[in-house]
């Protein structure tokens, strides 16, 4: 990890599911309140993390040549400098932020809770977390 940011990701895919997700900020717990978004400078290290571009886990980012549109879907878990933690989610179509995209942010209190709450089956699985 360069940072806080993973390697295998582009810093522009990680930066761009943040602002989308300012749209979707929630406590991790059922039926949470609505949170205050983030910004990168809130993030004190991320933790478990993935990405997948055209379906396939630790492809390389769009950038390299490699692809025209991305079809990114990506999950991490994060730790904040304020000692909350959060599961940063996100996805976008083959054209890229923008056009089809969603992104989300599940605060907790503690990283259990966050793995527990903030995260569904899936993302726990794709994490090793399950």
């Amino acid at each position: 990890m360069t940072g806080i940011w993973p390697d295998e990701w582009s810093r522009s895919d990680f930066t761009e599911a943040l602002g989308v997700s300012a749209q979707d900020c929630r406590d991790a717990r059922p039926d949470g309140e609505p949170q205050p978004p983030i910004a990168t400078t809130d993030i004190k290290a991320v933790h478990e993390h993935a990405a997948s571009y055209h379906d396939e886990a630790d492809n390389k980012p769009p950038g390299d040549g490699a692809y025209d549109g991305t079809e990114l879907d990506l999950v991490a878990l994060l730790e904040l400098h304020d000692g909350r933690w959060a599961v940063l989610y996100g996805w976008n179509d083959y054209t890229g932020w923008g056009c089809q995209d969603g992104a989300g942010l599940r605060f907790a209190p503690s990283r259990d809770e966050a793995i527990r709450y903030g995260m569904d089956e899936a993302q726990r699985t794709r994490l090793g977390l399950a």
